[in-house]
């Protein structure tokens, strides 16, 4: 039902919301119409329970203070005078205006779309425009279509169903609704929903483009088309936006109790990122990325080198603590005890490196030769605080090259080798230096 009689006219103000329809849990759409029954079920749970609101507000870059998220107003298929298309919503946050548009299943945004919406946007005062969809990207700034809108003044974001299925998630863990169960009850019943690929149409990333498979058949020192390079750089960005959300929710905190997200240089925007990964590629043929996760040792390394064939994970810990090598030896062994059990997946394939101080020469144990007290060899009279745990994934070429089989052994990798190494590394901190009256 419109709110005609409710707003009003066909012009809008920066206070007045367009005319249209309200979201609803229980949308009236043909079974057809999957995109516009997800996103009107996914906007009133933002109505119900600001928590949700608030992952739509930060996408958007909008405030998440309470004031705002309780003064949400949101209209679906709004009309716009002289627009010849509706966009999917319109949702005001305090002070800031979005036009929302949003695909379900393999459908891409198109960039026609988002160029008419961004006239729209200029023409009606609106600040954001934030797509939805099944692709992933690092961060709301960095839009999968690299499109650069006429209006410059438009702020244009995307945010992946992923995300948001991550995000509620989060908040069901975090128990931040126990006070009022039955909005619970509704939020775990859309989870599920968005769980289920079939009905929600909500997929995360599961396969490379064919021209992964065309990179990794290269001849040595073949040189392929830039388009080959770029289509798996995208591929690679989708894939360690995969990574984080997939181990987001292994972890026990929810909500805002754990961080973890894509490491990027202060300075580096997503586009120079994007341009120089593709760089890499084409000259060392390596995909790498950093995972940083709150309160651990390190960054998680990951790094795929499609010439070797080889997937390897990698974290770092300092033991500064003891004095001796044994004493460091001795702390490392304690933190990774449970390996030395025959039920780790992955301990025959992980080593211990560790540079000579003030050299870069470097050594390397494997875990046996740690427990069974070997490592004298490789690390004694070592003056090094720092150690690498590494693990190395024995892969076949067949399925390294494989499209779907190599996300799936990337992706186990990942979540054994922090389950079984990365959650058990902690640091050694120096004490603060004391002063003379202390």
């Amino acid at each position: 039902m419109l709110f005609e009689q409710q707003y009003g006219g066909d012009l809008m103000s920066k206070t007045t919301p367009p005319i249209g329809a309200r979201p609803s849990l229980f949308p009236a759409y043909k079974d057809t119409q999957q995109e516009q029954r997800l996103v009107s079920m996914m906007l009133r749970i933002c109505e119900i329970i600001p928590n949700v609101a608030e992952i739509i507000s930060l996408s958007a870059g909008t405030s998440t203070s309470k004031r705002n998220l309780n003064s949400l107003s949101i209209v679906i298929e709004p009309i716009f005078k002289n627009a010849e298309k509706r966009p999917d919503a319109y949702i005001r946050i305090g002070d800031k205006s979005i036009l929302v548009e949003k695909k379900t299943g393999t459908n891409e945004i198109k960039n026609e779309q988002i160029q008419h919406y961004g006239e729209i946007a200029f023409n009606n005062d609106i600040d954001v425009i934030l797509t939805i969809s099944n692709q992933l990207t690092s961060d709301p700034t960095h839009h999968p279509s690299d499109i650069k809108l006429k209006r410059r003044k438009i702020d244009l974001r995307h945010v992946s169903w992923r995300h948001i299925a991550t995000g509620i998630d989060n908040i069901l863990k975090a128990n931040t609704l126990e006070a009022d169960p039955s909005k619970r009850d509704v939020l775990k019943d859309f989870y599920q929903f968005l769980e289920n690929p079939t009905v929600s149409g909500v997929l995360g990333f599961t396969q490379m483009s064919p021209e992964w498979t065309m990179l990794c058949q290269s001849a040595v020192g073949e040189r392929l088309n830039k388009s080959v390079y770029e289509q798996c750089v995208k591929d690679w960005f989708q894939e360690e936006k995969e990574l984080t959300l997939l181990l987001m929710r292994e972890f026990k905190e929810g909500a805002h109790g754990t961080g973890l997200s894509i490491y990027q240089k202060r300075s580096e925007t997503s586009e120079q990122r994007f341009a120089q990964s593709v760089k890499d590629l084409e000259k060392s043929t390596r995909l790498v990325t950093d995972l940083s996760i709150r309160g651990a040792s390190s960054l998680m390394k990951v790094s795929v080198d499609i010439r070797s064939h080889k997937i390897t994970i990698s974290m770092n810990v300092s033991i500064s603590g003891p004095s001796t090598i044994r004493g460091q030896v001795s702390k490392l062994k304690s933190m990774l005890s449970h390996l030395a059990k025959d039920d780790s997946q992955i301990r025959d394939h992980v080593k211990i490196l560790a540079y000579k101080k003030y050299a870069r020469e470097r050594r390397s144990c494997t875990i046996d030769r740690l427990f069974n007290d070997e490592w004298h060899d490789q690390f004694d009279m070592l003056k090094s605080e720092d150690f690498n745990i590494e693990y190395d994934m024995e892969i076949s070429k067949a399925h390294f090259r494989g499209r779907k089989i190599f996300i799936t052994h990337l992706e186990k990798g990942v979540m054994n080798y922090y389950s079984e190494i990365g959650q058990w590394l902690r640091n050694d901190q120096k004490p603060a230096p004391k002063t003379k009256d202390a």
